[in-house]
């Protein structure tokens, strides 16, 4: 796995984070998680892989002009 993006959160003992992956075959796993629900416990996660073919689909759609 190459890492292709990653923020944590400042501040927290269990900080949120995302994570952006990328594995030799092209597919991107994005692991989320978000902060502490009590001290001490980290708070949910989750993951979804995407196909190259997706992840285009997605930067476009993020990278739009509003109209």
């Amino acid at each position: 796995m190459k890492n292709l993006y990653a923020y944590t959160v400042p501040g927290a003992n269990y900080p949120a984070y995302l994570s952006v992956n990328e594995d030799p075959h092209g597919n991107v796993t994005i692991t989320v998680r978000s902060t502490a629900l009590e001290f001490g416990v980290c708070g949910p996660t989750a993951e979804i892989t995407l196909t190259a073919k997706q992840v285009v689909a997605l930067v476009a759609s993020l990278t739009k002009n509003p109209a």
